[in-house]
């Protein structure tokens, strides 16, 4: 219900009936509509909070009284009205009065409410209270068009606070990231995440949007350094907001006071900046609470945030777990968006706009456009070229050091730069980015302060609403981690040091880091200044301390004056690194060697390599790269790689040539006719969101539904969901429906769900032959995917009821969870299911491996994902891994391993997989770990025994040495990829298989297949 006009209270179960009657025949006579608890409220809702904000919405209160005494809850419902009717005297209260009542029993109300002594045979009572209730109903106000203009006056002012930063002539619009923006409003998520490295334009994306789209929708634009970490200090700022506009308080709670406002519309609210809060520990905690209290409001928020700080965010789930995703990705979680530098069109676009407007002449030479793609270097190299020739070769530093002395040495006495570097020390000391303005004066004296604010170096950041009090800060936060840097390399007499005494500073700079964000900046800026001293490479050694450090010095390494082979040398040790954002962001530095000749060199020397990281981080570089003819021959000869993994990163390399029109989609044709199964794959996976040609993506496709090979056609069920294509998608997921394969058919029965909304009776009928299929794992996927069909249509209920008397208890378990939860999964996290599950096993499984599909997430994985491609899943199954590590910590250890053993006979090969990737590490007795390992190793499915094979590690091996004999078993094992991923396990673990290492090799020497049996033949040469 979008309106309310009244409150219905009823004194106590009897009055009950009268009132609710009261209410129908309101509603169906009059169009008057009531609120009452009795349809309203449902079970687990927060009864005084609904309460509360009902009163607040109507505009009368009517209470229904009988001979029963008034409950205690009527009373306080009575005393909100009465203190409600003192400060609104136009408020209505009405007294419905039943045959029997006692007014007496409430006095408060003399001489405040109408009565109305109540005879149900009199129809003309109804029509009184009609009129009553008419007479107090106020003309609508439209607050939807108030919530606009007061969005509006928001954003103005936060315009005029960033009016230097921001200058709409210059902006470029980012269109890509605009179209995710328009599908996340559209969605049913609540938050839009956009990440990026500083500078690169976040706070201008929310401007420019905030000011173009605000007179179409309410949007309300806030910064995270003007907002106080205090409870609810985030609603308070919304409620002034609206206040300051309207004159109107909206009182709390804020977030069901504003949905009912918004009556079906939806309130954008962006928080720019959530790495320049202060006291961000604490921030982190208040922006969760804020997320958790808005969950199912009508609110939704864009949140904004530099990369290297979203790890203060990104272990809370409160904020992390409704995330959006785009709907044509078939995964759960949530990583947000990035906003990254310019491409090649948007910065032609930039500078025809910024060369006038800063008078620069001549054009961007190759080396200051790798420089200048970065949005924040093109400003200040602007700023620091206004009026000069572009030069012809330009560093990182280089731009940063001309900023400066155009601006802050343009006065020669040197007191601007004595003032900024005061600034930044009492800033690094204080731990903030913002300081009061009357301290800022004192610090710097009065003329450095104003030639600084002249410069628009600093600015006023915000100003406290209670107290009047100024806050000023730097403009730009990297140019803020320069003049730091600046100042601790001048202040602390690094030039002076040795250079084992310059990684002992690097080393406490780390110490500090972790509490002081801005040092991350400053630590980088430190490594650019020693860039060119012959110790550099040991400053570097000292820095990569950890996943995020090695990934901070693969995005530095590319800003060098010299980016050449010995760095080359340093990305490929970091591509073999265990986190995935740090072999993609070794990958991404590669793809920027200026030199293409050493670039396709390296590549070429990655894909020798042993390691499968090392060559899905060439292909992920191939993929980075400027498209060149040789680029399409080697990603396809690539595409028969033995990886998995490998073979991910081909296909995105073929999906970018053919979304860039390297080559014609006809192309992939020839992959679907090669002898290479793995090749044929890589044809499916290379067009997931490719937009380009759908009619041509359907007919490639279709080459392959009869494929001879079964995982060619599951990764085609897989993909149809999630690849563009219209009208062939239901015709071919009807042919995979009759496919020999059990395994090909459960995945349709997953894919077939997404479809289950349009108007073609294909999808539930579909879903009827598989639920009545004769193989019991089909029809326990079936009972599984039913859960997430919305609505559930009495077909499907049909279908579902008969899965409940199902002869498998497997089946009529998952059949049972799903009719219990049904689409309520989508709104409940893992953790809220788990406390449901009350340690019953099978429903622990059941929720366990819905995971991926239907339940939020338990917590963030960012470190999993890859954000720049993020429809493309790094690793499977992660959520699993999460949620089984969560139940070890919930349940008794023996009924853990209950669970576990159910676990190895889920019919979801994922769930198996995700088993294989956390045994080796496992809290339990060696002796289980040893247990579950040979079960996985023997385990029906290929991809199940390879990932066991691939996770085991040396130490565990060392630990459990009679797994040797479960190794030797899988040389004869019916899968190739199988016993070639056995050839480099021999290879990586021969010091713990011992004699066993030659066993593995000498048998695979002679395989039946060329590439395992010469694989096998290299490791031995090698090892003699």
């Amino acid at each position: 219900m979008d309106r309310y006009d009244y409150f219905m209270s009823f004194g106590g179960r009897d009055s009950s009936v009268a009132a609710a009657e009261i209410v129908r025949e309101l509603e169906a006579g009059f169009d008057l509509y009531g609120w009452i608890d009795l349809r309203e409220v449902k079970g687990g809702d927060e009864w005084f909070t609904l309460i509360n904000h009902a009163l607040k919405i109507t505009s009368a209160f009517v209470l229904c009284i009988g001979p029963e005494p008034v409950s205690r809850w009527c009373r306080l419902e009575l005393a909100v009205a009465v203190a409600r009717k003192a400060a609104e005297p136009s408020y209505g209260i009405v007294v419905v009065s039943l045959p029997g009542a006692r007014m007496d029993d409430i006095p408060i109300l003399e001489g405040l409410a109408k009565v109305l002594i109540w005879n149900t045979a009199d129809p003309a009572q109804l029509r009184s209270l009609a009129s009553t209730l008419r007479g107090t109903r106020p003309p609508p106000y439209d607050w939807i068009e108030a919530l606009k203009q007061a969005g509006i006056k928001q954003t103005d002012a936060e315009l005029a606070v960033v009016q230097q930063k921001y200058v709409d002539r210059l902006y470029v619009r980012r269109s890509v990231t605009q179209r995710q923006l328009a599908e996340f409003l559209e969605s049913d998520s609540q938050v839009f995440l956009l990440l990026g490295e500083a500078g690169v334009g976040k706070t201008n994306f929310v401007c420019d949007y905030a000011r173009r789209e605000g007179s179409y929708r309410p949007i309300f634009l806030l910064r995270a350094s003007a907002l106080v970490p205090q409870p609810n200090s985030i609603e308070t700022a919304i409620a002034s907001i609206v206040e300051a506009s309207t004159g109107q308080r909206i009182g709390s709670p804020v977030f069901p006071v504003l949905t009912g406002l918004l009556r079906g519309s939806r309130l954008l609210v962006i928080i720019d900046a959530l790495n320049e809060a202060q006291l961000l520990p604490q921030f982190t905690e208040v922006l969760g609470a804020t997320l958790h209290r808005a969950r199912g409001s009508a609110i939704q928020f864009l949140l904004t945030c530099r990369r290297a700080d979203w790890r203060f965010f990104k272990n809370d789930p409160r904020v992390t777990s409704n995330i959006w995703a785009s709907e044509s990705s078939d995964q759960r979680y949530r990583y947000g968006r990035t906003l990254a530098r310019f491409n090649e069109d948007e910065l032609d676009e930039a500078w025809a706009l910024y060369q006038p407007y800063f008078t620069i002449q001549g054009q961007l030479t190759a080396s200051v456009r790798a420089v200048c793609d970065h949005p924040l270097m093109l400003r200040f190299f602007c700023e620091a070229y206004r009026g000069k020739p572009v030069p012809p070769f330009i560093q990182t530093t280089d731009v940063f050091e001309k900023y400066w002395k155009a601006k802050v040495e343009r006065v020669g006495d040197g007191r601007s730069r004595i003032a900024l570097t005061k600034l930044a020390l009492h800033l690094r000391m204080t731990r903030r980015t913002a300081l009061n303005e009357d301290d800022a004066i004192e610090l710097v004296t009065n003329e450095a302060y104003n030639h600084l604010v002249s410069e628009e170096i600093i600015l006023l950041t915000y100003e406290d609403r209670q107290t009047l009090t100024r806050f000023v800060g730097f403009m730009y936060e990297a140019f803020f981690e320069y003049c730091l840097a600046k100042a601790v390399l001048a202040g602390e007499e690094w030039r002076s040091r040795k250079p084992n005494e310059i990684v002992k500073g690097l080393t406490a700079l780390l110490q500090e880091a972790r509490s002081n964000r801005a040092m991350v900046g400053v630590i980088e800026f430190i490594l650019l200044f020693y860039q060119d001293e012959q110790y550099f490479d040991e400053l570097l050694d000292s820095v990569e301390v950890s996943p995020e450090w090695r990934h901070s010095l693969c995005v530095l390494l590319p800003r060098l004056r010299n980016f050449d082979k010995r760095h080359v040398a340093r990305l490929h040790k970091y591509v073999g690194d265990e986190s995935y954002w740090v072999r993609w962001a070794a990958a991404y530095a590669l793809a920027q060697l200026p030199n293409a000749e050493e670039f396709f060199e390296a590549v070429e020397a990655w894909f020798t390599d042993d390691r499968w990281q090392a060559r899905e981080g060439a292909a992920n570089a191939l993929a980075h790269h400027p498209s060149k003819g040789k680029q399409w021959s080697r990603l396809v000869h690539w595409a028969d790689d033995a990886s998995w993994r490998v073979r991910r990163a081909v296909a995105l390399g073929i999906n970018r040539c053919l979304a860039a029109g390297v080559v014609p989609i006809s192309k992939l044709e020839e992959l679907t006719s090669d002898l290479s199964w793995r090749r044929r794959d890589v044809a499916i996976v290379s067009q997931r969101d490719l937009q380009i040609s759908p009619k041509s993506s359907g007919a490639v496709l279709g080459l392959l539904i009869h494929d001879r090979n079964e995982r060619v056609r599951f990764d085609l069920a897989k993909f149809l969901s999630a690849i563009p294509i219209t009208s062939n998608v239901l015709p071919m997921l009807r042919v995979l429906t009759d496919d020999e394969s059990p395994w090909v058919r459960r995945r349709v029965a997953k894919s077939i769900v997404r479809f289950v909304q349009d108007e073609s009776d294909v999808p539930i009928d579909i879903l009827g032959v598989l639920g009545s299929d004769t193989n019991g794992s089909v029809r326990w996927e079936v009972a599984r995917v039913l859960a997430v069909s919305h609505p559930m249509q009495e077909r499907l209920r049909t279908i579902l009821e008969k899965l409940r008397g199902d002869p498998d208890e497997s089946v009529r378990t998952a059949a049972e969870f799903s009719a219990r939860y049904g689409v309520r999964l989508a709104s409940m996290d893992f953790e809220q299911v788990l406390l449901a599950c009350d340690h019953r096993l099978l429903d622990i499984r059941e929720a366990v491996a819905r995971v991926e599909d239907a339940l939020r997430p338990p917590s963030d994985i960012a470190e999993k994902q890859s954000t720049l491609y993020a429809s493309w899943r790094p690793d499977h199954y992660p959520g699993i891994v999460r949620a089984i590590t969560l139940v070890s910590e919930r349940i008794p250890q023996a009924k853990f391993l209950e669970l576990l053993r159910l676990l190895l006979q889920d019919a979801e090969e994922g769930v198996r997989w995700a088993m294989a990737q956390m045994v080796a590490t496992l809290r339990t007795d060696l002796d289980i770990r040893k247990e579950l390992a040979k079960a996985l190793l023997a385990d029906s499915h290929v991809w199940v025994r390879q990932a066991m094979l691939e996770e085991l590690t040396p130490t565990f091996l060392a630990e459990n040495p009679d797994l040797g004999p479960s190794l030797i078993t899988l040389v004869d094992d019916e899968d190739p990829d199988l016993r070639l991923a056995l050839v480099l396990a021999a290879k990586r673990l021969r010091e713990q298989l011992g004699a066993l290492t030659e066993s593995i090799l000498g048998t695979l020497k002679f395989d039946p297949v060329p590439e395992v049996a010469q694989a096998a033949r290299r490791s031995i040469e090698r090892r003699q």
